[in-house]
């Protein structure tokens, strides 16, 4: 071999080697779709949190507040919903789940709970 194609070895296993260590050094971190499914798939939302529940119910194409009065709900709001849940993800790796460390990471177990139901109500 001469030594043009010896350096050209060299060099490419130099960027070989590179290309290892950075895929190595990736974060394990996996993100995944909080809500893997359609806004048009929705047929009710519920939203609560310790002292309030707010159900929403598509009916007839249109969205309606169903409790605590009943109303049509503004789409521009819905819209904005569905906006901004349907893309959430989430981590595969948890920081913890113990409740001992609740106050470290400033959160508490009474926080909102959204439900979103299918149009079969599941």
């Amino acid at each position: 071999m001469n030594k043009k194609n010896i350096i050209l070895i060299i060099v490419l296993l130099a960027a070989v080697g590179v290309l290892l260590i950075s895929r190595s050094c990736e974060s394990v971190e996996k993100r995944f779709e909080i809500f893997p499914f359609k806004a048009a798939d929705v047929g009710r939302i519920e939203i609560k949190d310790p002292n309030n529940i707010i159900n929403l119910a598509h009916i007839d194409n249109v969205w309606m507040v169903e409790h605590p009065i009943k109303t049509q709900a503004k789409e521009s709001q819905v819209t904005r919903f569905f906006e901004s849940f349907m893309t959430l993800t989430a981590s595969t790796t948890f920081q913890s789940e113990a409740v001992s460390r609740r106050e470290f990471y400033n959160v508490d177990s009474t926080g909102v709970q959204v439900t979103l139901y299918d149009k079969t109500n599941k």
